[in-house]
């Protein structure tokens, strides 16, 4: 590996890393305030799991409210128990009733990422494809923190 490789490898790991540390203490300040029982907003918890391979691991997730007709999702996705990253992407929809039915696409890591999905004040499931896989995210509100 050449010099410029490795300052390029380091810079993108450090990189990650940090964005890592500011989405933990997002969700853990999300995660105290109490959850709303008509809103979306807020923390979240749960898995990924792609439908194509065996591949799935933890997720969390902050959902905040831009609009009446759009959210702005961030999550951290877990890999293999110890690699993470964070990405963010729009959640466009439209209440309907008590829920919520989105669908967002944005490029994730250079990937395009397409999902839809449904949330309730206390249920996030949703579908997505990006270049070659697909598969769900199911998250839960998490339990109160301290």
């Amino acid at each position: 590996m050449t010099r410029h490789h490795a300052l390029l490898s380091c810079l993108i790991g450090l990189s990650l890393l940090g964005s890592g540390c500011t989405f933990s203490r997002e969700w853990k300040a999300a995660s105290r305030q109490p959850a709303d029982p008509r809103d979306i907003t807020g923390a979240w918890e749960g898995t990924w799991q792609n439908s194509n391979n065996d591949h799935q691991d933890r997720l969390k997730a902050v959902i905040t409210r831009v609009s009446e007709t759009d959210y702005r999702a961030r999550f951290k996705a877990w890999w293999h128990v110890v690699f993470s990253g964070t990405f963010r992407t729009t959640l466009k929809g439209s209440w309907q009733d008590d829920v919520f039915v989105f669908e967002g696409q944005e490029k994730v890591y250079g990937w395009r990422f397409d999902q839809e999905g449904r949330i309730t004040s206390i249920q996030f499931d949703s579908k997505y494809t990006s270049d070659g896989d697909d598969g769900s995210f199911t998250l839960r509100r998490p339990a109160a923190q301290p």
